[in-house]
């Protein structure tokens, strides 16, 4: 699935997946001053510096470049006084909402550094806090998330932008300032994934339970359900997947892989449309950091020779060990089109399925779609603004 990496990322992932100290110590006394900058530059690019620069530090090597050992150090001290910062808000969030009976649950952010790390140190700082509540308390916890300082970031002050990514995304977005740490974003979900593509996980909110923090008391999905949303975070239907994620994939299963059933895990995702997302990112996690997944689990849900095969296209280096605005990838990471078909593919059942999901992307209610273009009642020009739906994914080919 993935080509074969160069030295610096075949290194790298060596560092991460813990191989023999004594090993890897020989390898590091071979590298040059280049090799060992490419090796920077990529822990940095995968947001892994944390992780990456703490394996260091326990094989005790002694012979890394200064500046590089600075480098790590200074990213990993700033990383944990953001994660600080993020923490302590969460927590307050978090709490407020318990206040006013609103079960939440905390996504990524200080609470799954702390769930898989141990320390809240060891995982990059997210850009916004992610907090999952349930539907019929989202309006309350958008109320409440307003009386802490948070305000709606502008698309979402206009109340159809602001119903279309509920209905759509199934969250939105806000903003406070922060004094001098700046500006804090809280992503306030519903769901775990908009609804094109993510079926709807019913029993998420069942079997939840507590995990101290060592502050405060927070509520956790069930293991099999952590593995499942984390395998959506790896496989994103917009963006490049990020080795960040894949990397929490590993830590997970290599922490509570014995905690995990994988029985009942393979009968959830029987027949949905998550099968062939778990898969692949169960083959990334071993591919990158050799997982120890059980025998055979992710062939069980491997899809049919034809989308396995398509699928692989999308799968491999250029789209996981990349930088996003790099113009040296190949045309087709830039042609949306590919990029669109592709994600659909990955959460469709089948290729009509497929089809059926693209055609509700690009033809949305006559309504919407007005709006979506600052034309409302414009019904004569209709086909036009459909017409520029189904070429908007070709454009930016033409732009890279």
């Amino acid at each position: 699935m993935l080509p074969r990496k160069n030295n610096a990322e075949r290194v790298f992932f060596k560092i991460l997946s813990k191989d023999d100290a004594g090993v890897i110590s020989d390898e590091l006394r071979r590298l040059s001053d280049d090799t060992w900058e490419q090796l920077l530059r990529l822990a940095i690019k995968t947001a892994l510096v944390p992780a990456f620069y703490k394996r260091l530090l326990a094989l005790n090597f002694k012979n890394i470049p200064q500046g590089i050992t600075a480098n790590l150090k200074n990213t990993y001290l700033f990383n944990l006084k953001r994660n600080l910062i993020l923490e302590h808000e969460l927590f307050k969030v978090i709490s407020f909402f318990k206040e006013n009976s609103i079960t939440a649950i905390p996504l990524k952010g200080p609470v799954l550094a702390k769930y898989l790390y141990g320390d809240i140190a060891l995982r990059s700082a997210p850009v916004d806090l992610d907090i999952l509540v349930k539907e019929k308390d989202f309006l309350k916890a958008k109320d409440l998330s307003e009386k802490l300082g948070y305000g709606l970031l502008a698309r979402n002050n206009n109340e159809f932008f602001c119903n279309f990514d509920l209905k759509y995304s199934r969250q939105l977005l806000f903003k406070k300032h922060n004094g001098q740490e700046g500006n804090l974003f809280l992503e306030l979900h519903y769901d775990l994934r908009g609804v094109f593509v993510y079926a709807p996980l019913d029993d998420f909110w069942q079997g939840l339970s507590e995990f101290d923090t060592g502050k405060i008391i927070v509520l956790m999905p069930t293991k099999e359900n952590l593995l499942l949303y984390m395998c959506l975070a790896v496989m994103p239907i917009t963006e490049f997947i990020e080795v960040r994620y894949i990397f929490d994939l590993h830590t997970l299963i290599s922490r509570y892989g014995k905690e995990i059933n994988w029985r009942q895990l393979k009968r959830k995702l029987e027949g949905s449309r998550h099968e062939s997302c778990v898969y692949f990112a169960l083959k990334l996690s071993q591919k990158l950091f050799r997982t120890n997944i059980p025998i055979g689990f992710p062939e069980k849900l491997k899809p049919g020779i034809i989308k396995t095969a398509t699928l692989s296209l999308w799968v491999n280096k250029n789209n996981v060990l990349c930088i996003k605005y790099d113009r040296s990838l190949r045309w087709y990471y830039f042609f949306t089109s590919w990029h669109y078909f592709a994600s659909s593919l990955l959460y469709s059942r089948n290729f009509p399925d497929c089809i059926r999901i693209i055609n509700k992307k690009i033809f949305l209610p006559k309504t919407e779609v007005e709006n979506l273009y600052s034309t409302p009642g414009s019904s004569k020009i209709l086909p036009l603004l459909y017409l520029k739906r189904i070429l908007k994914p070709l454009t930016r080919i033409f732009n890279n």
